[in-house]
């Protein structure tokens, strides 16, 4: 009988302990918005397999509405993205008249140009940039988006994931959002380096525990098979040097709120054909800066100045 008990004091004690971890270590929405319609789930077939994805359509959207393809990172799924970003791009969506679309990776990952990774995309050699073109294809016929006012964006495996787009098909958005993400070296790349220029927007952070800002090997948790990456700087100038752009321009955004121990440095290159910026979050981590998401200590703190969204968008929507 004192076993018995014994046991069963220990298994509430891991549930305890678990349930205190969620709470103070990983990601949590800091609100649930008001929204105008619901999320919706559909699916696709592509070469025999059938994809995924969820679609927030809000109740009044224009015809020709531009699309944001909202891509999620490693061992997750559209709707953890969705969560992940407590929902602020389906706010943006209610706000400005555009579609949102969070696919799913094959085995919660994306083929994302890493030629070490040990991920069933990778290792099946996912054709995930087709899947992406299929996708604006459809959603164009089905929901009446325009193909040339498309935004993707998303976080590590996901950011990866629009990197490789950008290099290799950058025809198919007008604007590409790489978040907590970098190139990887020559050794370690399995897709082609860019060759024309594209709108881009970068997010990275100094602290990043994952992929790291200056250059390194990326590793989450005991998996180190992602293999090394450029620093950001050397993975920005291989679309700088594309746009025929001037120097850049680094200034400092306001610090709205200094409790998160975070800042923004926003890097800008002018004068070329392509709009290129570098949004640097100092002492931030494998995250973006959000007002409405406490991302917790394992991926490296907080950045509370700016929502994200919102502020792509209002770069995005001045894009030509």
């Amino acid at each position: 009988m004192k076993k018995v008990v014994w046991m069963a004091a220990a298994f509430l004690a891991c549930v305890v302990l678990l349930l205190v971890a969620r709470q103070t270590l990983l990601p949590q929405a800091l609100s649930e918005p008001e929204l105008s319609a619901n999320l919706r789930q559909a699916q696709m077939s592509l070469a025999g397999r059938e994809r995924s994805f969820a679609l927030y359509r809000p109740e009044e959207l224009p015809d020709e509405a531009p699309l944001m393809i909202v891509l999620h990172g490693s061992m997750s799924t559209g709707l953890s993205m969705r969560e992940l970003s407590a929902r602020r791009f389906d706010v943006l969506a209610d706000r400005v008249g555009a579609l949102v679309v969070y696919p799913d990776g094959v085995g919660k990952h994306w083929n994302d140009c890493r030629k070490t990774a040990t991920y069933s995309a990778n290792l099946r050699q996912i054709d995930d940039v087709a899947f992406l073109r299929e996708l604006i294809r459809h959603l164009h016929r089905s929901e009446n988006i325009d193909p040339d006012r498309v935004l993707i964006t998303g976080l590590s495996n996901g950011g990866n994931m629009a990197l490789r787009v950008a290099m290799e098909a950058p025809e198919l958005a007008l604007a590409y959002a790489p978040i907590a993400t970098s190139v990887p070296i020559d050794e370690h790349l399995d897709c082609d380096l860019p060759s024309r220029p594209v709108h881009l927007s970068w997010i990275n952070g100094t602290a990043d525990p994952v992929n790291p800002y200056e250059g390194g090997a990326v590793q989450i948790l005991w998996d180190d098979s992602r293999g090394t990456v450029r620093s950001t700087a050397d993975s920005l100038a291989l679309f700088v040097d594309l746009a025929d752009v001037e120097t850049g321009v680094k200034t400092a955004l306001p610090d709205l709120d200094a409790s998160d121990g975070s800042r923004l440095w926003l890097t800008e290159w002018p004068g070329g054909s392509h709009s290129i910026r570098l949004l640097t979050v100092e002492d931030g981590g494998h995250n973006f800066p959000s007002r409405h998401v406490d991302f917790g200590p394992m991926l490296g703190g907080n950045n509370f100045d700016l929502e994200t969204a919102d502020w792509l968008w209002d770069w995005f929507e001045g894009l030509r």
